[in-house]
């Protein structure tokens, strides 16, 4: 890609994603198979890769409403197929990522892909540019 294709690509997709196994530090961004997820941890990385921090608003809404897909600042979505029934069932936040992020139960959207929405809670989501 050239410098000027790569730049606007970065304009309209500002955000980067990665899945790592929260046990390996060493780990590589891979998808994992496995119907048993109940040891599986992992941690999602979320880098800016524009020229300045990304600012969401705090939600509008009451701090009891549910993240949903009306009420969110990221959604993970997943293709058909790709997260198990057992692991729907158990994936959920961190013990620490509870205090500040509430996560909705896996939706199920009308081509099949599942989502998953999260929301910062009591505050704006500030996301600072990746360092150089």
């Amino acid at each position: 890609m050239t410098d000027n294709t790569n730049q606007e690509f970065f304009l309209q997709n500002p955000l980067s994603f990665a899945l790592y196994n929260f046990y390996e530090r060493d780990d590589y961004n891979l998808l994992y198979i496995n119907d048993n997820p109940d040891e599986l941890r992992f941690n999602l990385e979320i880098k800016n890769l524009s020229i300045g921090a990304i600012t969401l608003s705090k939600s509008t809404q009451s701090e009891l409403e549910a993240p949903s897909p009306s009420n969110y600042h990221i959604e993970l979505k997943f293709r058909p197929n790709q997260l198990s029934q057992r692991s729907r069932e158990k994936i959920d936040l961190s013990e620490a990522s509870k205090e500040g992020w509430s996560m909705s139960r896996p939706y199920e959207n009308r081509d099949r892909t599942v989502s998953l929405f999260l929301l910062k809670r009591k505050e704006d989501l500030v996301i600072e540019k990746q360092g150089d």
